[in-house]
């Protein structure tokens, strides 16, 4: 099924050693699977690599990622974590949310729906690393002891699925 607003004229994808290559009108997009604990080596290196960090999760617990975040802090644009269920950890919300980047999701929202994404966005000048999928910013989800699968999409920051997602923050 085709994303709204996309057709099959305007999308190819071509597999290269895991690597799909998502061309539209405004050129290429790399697009990666990342499995269980690949996601923490991965995420580490973007941390100390990139300008700017975007974060929205679920839930976020200790762990060697959430130290990172903290140490570039600098880099952080916006960072919200949900708290739905009790399952964030009460030292990570303490540490973050001193900071004016940070934003914490009340347990029961009043409109009764779950905060649920798991997007962490990694810029560097025009470029932009996205992964988006099922890790949250937990020890779990980032050290392997969870079933995890999430895609990494990289490209330049004016690509329109990108850009939907700059904007979204």
């Amino acid at each position: 099924m085709l994303a709204k607003g996309h057709t099959a004229g305007n999308i190819l994808v071509s597999m290269k050693s895991g690597f799909a290559s998502w061309w539209q009108r405004d050129g290429p997009m790399d697009v990666k699977l990342i499995t269980d604990d690949a996601a923490k080596e991965l995420s580490l290196n973007l941390i100390q690599a990139c300008d700017y960090i975007d974060v929205a999760v679920a839930w976020a617990g200790k762990n060697t990622v959430v130290d990172a975040l903290i140490l570039n802090e600098g880099k952080l644009r916006h960072v919200v974590i949900g708290t739905h269920m009790y399952q964030t950890h009460p030292d990570v919300l303490r540490r973050l949310m001193p900071m004016p980047q940070a934003k914490c999701m009340p347990p029961e929202p009043p409109d009764g729906r779950l905060f649920h994404p798991k997007i962490y966005l990694f810029q560097t000048g025009e470029r932009v690393s996205a992964l988006v999928g099922s890790h949250n910013l937990t020890a779990s989800a980032f050290n392997g002891l969870n079933v995890e699968a999430s895609v990494l999409i990289e490209g330049d920051a004016s690509a329109p699925a990108l850009r939907d997602l700059i904007d979204r923050k």
